[in-house]
């Protein structure tokens, strides 16, 4: 949730990451309502769209309130500001939105402390050159636990030649694919002259 609040306030036009911000537990609008927010409008941000009054009015009563108050939460902390840093907008989101409230764990506060000291390290004038920069490192971060475990999902190639104590082997018994998967993906968007912008993605 944090991450995604993170990606949310880096990218506004994420849309995914805000859908998952507005459905976390912290603000938890359902599926119904998410889907009001943004059926039929693929132009305008998830921002943008929670300042639709027309829109609103779409939302179930319940939906509306809660979308309301998460938006007077987050205003404070979506323009991007030149005294505060990305971290700290993070963290004060998470506090605005009650994130330490719906923890019971301390180790799990503390884990979001140390996520949120990492984003102090990768951000740059209070963004993130590459969101996926802080996805890679963080997959490479060892959190704490009550039990002290831990867990490392990872490829059969990379696996090789480490000394761990148990491997687990996901799926072997499934019949191979056929190998047939596109290389690429790619759509023709119309553009503004009559023509098409391809956009292409591996």
């Amino acid at each position: 949730d944090i991450l995604a609040l993170t990606r949310a306030l880096v990218h506004p036009g994420d849309r995914l990451a805000w859908l998952a911000v507005l459905r976390s537990p912290w603000i938890g609008l359902n599926w119904s309502d998410l889907h009001a927010i943004v059926v039929g409008d693929s132009r305008r941000t998830v921002w943008e769209l929670l300042h639709d009054k027309n829109r609103m009015g779409t939302l179930s009563e319940s939906g509306r309130e809660t979308a309301q108050a998460a938006r007077e939460k987050l205003a404070s902390i979506v323009a991007t500001s030149r005294v505060q840093s990305l971290r700290d907008r993070v963290e004060r989101g998470w506090l605005l939105l009650g994130g330490p409230a719906l923890l019971a764990d301390n180790t799990v506060v503390e884990n979001i402390y140390r996520y949120l000291d990492l984003l102090g390290k990768l951000e740059v004038a209070g963004s993130l050159a590459d969101v996926a920069e802080l996805e890679s490192t963080l997959d490479q971060e060892r959190v704490s636990s009550d039990s002290n475990a831990r867990l490392q999902i990872m490829t059969m190639h990379r696996a090789k030649g480490l000394h761990v104590d148990h491997v687990l082997l996901y799926g072997l018994g499934r019949v191979p694919g056929s190998g047939e998967r596109k290389v690429l993906s790619w759509i023709d968007i119309p553009n503004e002259h009559g023509g098409a912008d391809k956009i292409m993605s591996p």
